[in-house]
């Protein structure tokens, strides 16, 4: 994929509202979070429950941030 075909699909308006709604989740995961809601009275589930979350939003942080990287990995075939 080259830098104008990145281009194209980032501006496209389905690849907008999908990262909108990533976005979205994202927010409600931090929310989420930020409230409590993965505590629990055993601290193992708690420390489960947290770290599951927090990878699920920088995971989609990695995914909504995605940017255009030149070089031989970028070829017609990625």
């Amino acid at each position: 994929m080259d830098l104008e075909q990145f281009t194209e699909w980032r501006e496209h308006p389905i690849t907008k509202e999908i990262f909108e709604a990533l976005r979205e989740t994202r927010e409600m995961d931090i929310q989420s979070l930020v409230s409590g809601n993965t505590l629990c009275t055993d601290p193992g589930e708690t420390a489960q429950l947290t770290a599951r979350i927090v990878g699920k939003i920088e995971g989609l942080t990695q995914l909504i941030d995605i940017g255009y990287e030149a070089g031989e990995d970028n070829e017609e075939d990625v």
